[in-house]
């Protein structure tokens, strides 16, 4: 049996861009994107977020009630931005009745660097980036890091020589220079989309088109690696 098509609301908010697109198309196929936006600035997510989606699906000729799944990158990344992402499809489920896909950054970035081994570098806004890395044994733990202590979690080269490691990711120019400094084999991996590994909604979409595991009813959940910055604050205390 043929597939069917899957018109599908796909949102980043992760990162510094905000982005929306309505995508179209069968599982395991391109699909086509029907409309899309984009907004640079961290600062904008909350104010433009949902004007930005009824503008594409306006755009489109559509409404919430003709998007099949919702799809939502999960991080890692700005923990603002990423519960931006997740309480406005959260809503969205809610009102719309539908389902949704949480998808990784790192699998947006795995789905245009097929090769192995690979190194996934997400700037974190910090010193240390978020990482991937994937063996050709399979995929690995995310994890966060300094450049210079990136070398420890990739494995020795076996003796004849391994591939070098595909480097790809916002981070990775700093990846790069520390495993070059460690005298570990890598490269810059191509970007085949010419966006800087800024995630596009029609990867985000085909990823959340394909998911084969049942999808919860629940929203999605996020994916955070390192811990928050603001603590619980701690008992009260009496001034005087």
């Amino acid at each position: 049996m043929t597939p069917v098509h899957r018109t599908i609301l796909a949102i980043d908010t992760s990162a510094e861009r905000c982005g929306v697109t309505l995508w179209r198309g069968r599982p395991g196929e391109t699909g086509t994107v029907l409309a899309d936006a984009v907004a640079e600035g961290a600062r904008l997510h909350a104010e433009r977020l949902v004007p930005m989606a009824v503008e594409v699906l306006q755009a489109a000729g559509a409404g919430f009630d003709d998007v099949e799944r919702f799809a939502v990158v999960v991080g890692p990344g700005s923990f603002t931005g990423i519960r931006i992402g997740l309480a406005a499809v959260a809503g969205w489920m809610l009102a719309a009745g539908r389902l949704a896909v949480g998808v990784s950054a790192f699998d947006v970035l795995a789905a245009r660097v097929p090769e192995m081994p690979r190194l996934l570098a997400v700037d974190s806004r910090r010193s240390a980036p978020f990482l991937r890395f994937d063996s050709g044994a399979g995929i690995g733990r995310p994890f966060w890091a300094e450049p210079r202590a990136v070398v420890e979690r990739i494995p020795p080269s076996r003796p004849g020589g391994a591939p070098p490691v595909s480097v790809a990711g916002t981070a990775a120019d700093a990846v790069l220079e520390a495993l070059a400094r460690a005298g570990c084999p890598a490269r810059a991996a191509d970007d085949p989309t010419g966006l800087g590994w800024s995630i596009d909604g029609a990867t985000v979409a085909r990823l959340a088109a394909s998911r084969t595991a049942p999808v919860s009813d629940d929203p999605p959940a996020p994916l955070y690696i390192r811990p928050p910055d603001a603590v619980p604050a701690g008992p009260a205390r009496a001034i005087v």
